[in-house]
């Protein structure tokens, strides 16, 4: 057995607040670090706060942003981290998510659907990650990107392209055992069961690991974000957070088989064939 203990976290950050933010991101990476995890998702845009709007045109925004990131990587170690915030290629500004390892950043997954609709408008300030080839930030590599870790294969989206599945990079997911979501998805009524539906549903159909977290708390345009991190494979939900916790993070794990991901993708034909079809085009 491939035994691996992933974790997802739900943390309540503030927009701009850097120091306070990332003083909270380092508790939950040393709890993930102290409890053995090989593979941690923070939230969507979790060192900067969500929602940024028009905040997120200044420079000096992205650039602390940054800092903060190189500085959460230096508390890694043997625990690879994802994390968000936003991200400038040349002059088109970008929502990112970044993998943290061994103290430093290694990539960067750039997020493809910009929802502009409800309460989002985020096509106002991003542009919508379309390429198929990377580009670079910071002397990374960034786009579509799989990480080969010591523990197993790891991909990643950020929220909304959960719910979208573009074909462009779908030959790169269904390589993933592991596939990692950040968010910043605001409360409503009927969303949590919703949410947890398109997450089990998207680890039944790529057969992987679903690692799912999301901000909890309040923005500054008072959007209520739940929390409701989870862990779901394709047998069903392995671990799931509280909803709507008063606490300033939640970290929830879940120890899973890898070797009964690749058995269970050798088993199935659909998959299979799926895949080979990718890997022609």
């Amino acid at each position: 057995m491939r035994l691996v203990r992933l974790a997802a976290s739900s943390v309540s950050v503030k927009v701009g607040a850097y120091r306070d933010n990332l003083a909270l991101l380092r508790e939950v990476v040393q709890a993930a670090r102290d409890q053995g995890v090989s593979l941690l998702c923070l939230p969507e845009m979790c060192l900067t706060g969500y929602m940024l709007e028009d905040l997120v045109q200044w420079p000096q925004v992205t650039e602390r942003a940054w800092e903060s990131l190189e500085a959460l990587a230096e508390e890694t170690g043997e625990t690879a981290v994802f994390a968000g915030l936003p991200v400038r290629v040349g002059g088109l500004l970008y929502n990112g998510l970044v993998l943290l390892w061994r103290g430093r950043a290694r990539g960067v997954t750039l997020k493809r659907f910009l929802p502009s609709y409800s309460v989002f408008y985020e096509g106002r300030n991003f542009t919508p990650w379309r390429g198929r080839e990377t580009v670079e930030v910071k002397g990374l590599p960034a786009g579509d990107l799989l990480y080969r870790l010591p523990f197993g294969d790891v991909a990643a989206q950020i929220c909304e392209d959960a719910w979208v599945w573009p074909q462009e990079n779908l030959s790169l997911l269904l390589e993933a055992e592991i596939l990692c979501n950040a968010s910043a998805s605001p409360f409503s009524l009927f969303k949590p069961d919703l949410r947890r539906r398109v997450i089990q549903s998207t680890a039944e159909r790529m057969i992987c690991q679903h690692v799912f977290s999301n901000l909890v708390g309040l923005d500054s345009a008072r959007l209520v974000f739940d929390g409701g991190a989870m862990v779901a494979g394709p047998l069903g939900i392995a671990a799931e957070g509280p909803l709507l916790h008063p606490e300033p993070w939640k970290l929830v794990t879940a120890v899973v088989d890898l070797d009964e991901i690749t058995r269970l993708r050798s088993e199935n034909t659909t998959f299979r064939e799926a895949y080979s079809a990718q890997r022609e085009n």
